[in-house]
């Protein structure tokens, strides 16, 4: 299933302990980066999460390595200062502050702030729904339609396999001809890899589009709010 798993935020508020897997280190690279220890921690709303599955984590590594290299893969991991070194099952939990290390790493590493970091990985998640659900995301369907799907893409493809996973919602709120309101909600602050998925999704169907958020509450809490504006018409 890939990176599906990230976007439909599977860490849970309550359960078992992490689950880590004893590996030997593996040894890194370049040696440059600051220690984890002396980095400040970002995404503090993240610390209230239990734990995420490990194919998150492995699929990560494989964005980082297409678009850095393995060398920077080494690297974030030995900056990150993991319990077992990077090693992850597929299907262990893992506490969701060691992704928190990661991206931390990756951010000063790269010189690229949190959001680019996440929107990028947000793109690569979409470009893998294709591979693994390509009905959902046709070529001969709208950007608008393939968006408003993603919700049921969830439902169908993921809570099958994953019934307590906390998923996301992506909620049509108003369209029109050029314009499409999406109310997108999840139980991590993770906007900008929700624009990544949106751009991915504008790139498979040839779409460009300009995209803004905004903050907004109702009677359920805050979301966030996400204009998608189609730069041309729909062909």
């Amino acid at each position: 299933m890939g990176p599906l798993l990230l976007l439909t935020c599977l860490s849970y508020r309550a359960g078992p302990p992490a689950v880590h897997v004893k590996a030997a280190a593996a040894p890194g690279r370049g040696g440059t980066l600051t220690p984890a220890s002396r980095r400040p921690v970002i995404l503090h709303p993240f610390r209230r999460m239990v734990a995420m599955k490990g194919r998150v984590f492995t699929e990560f590594f494989a964005h980082v390595e297409a678009c850095h290299g393995a060398d920077m893969v080494d690297d974030i991991i030995e900056a990150a200062r993991l319990p077992h070194h990077g090693a992850y099952t597929s299907t262990g939990s893992y506490p969701f502050q060691e992704m928190v290390s990661l991206v931390t790493a990756l951010t000063e590493a790269t010189g690229q702030p949190l959001p680019v970091v996440l929107e990028a990985f947000g793109t690569h998640c979409f470009e893998s729904w294709v591979g693994y659900a390509p009905q959902y995301f046709a070529t001969s369907r709208s950007l608008f339609d393939v968006l408003e799907g993603i919700d049921q893409f969830h439902e169908t493809e993921v809570r099958k396999l994953y019934p307590d996973a906390e998923l996301p919602s992506f909620v049509p709120e108003r369209r029109d001809g050029r314009t499409l309101v999406l109310g997108y909600r999840s139980c991590k602050p993770l906007a900008p890899l929700a624009l990544g998925v949106i751009r991915g999704a504008a790139a498979h169907l040839s779409q460009p589009v300009a995209l803004r958020c905004e903050p907004a509450e109702d009677a359920r809490g805050p979301y966030t709010r996400i204009h998608v504006e189609l730069l041309r018409p729909a062909g």
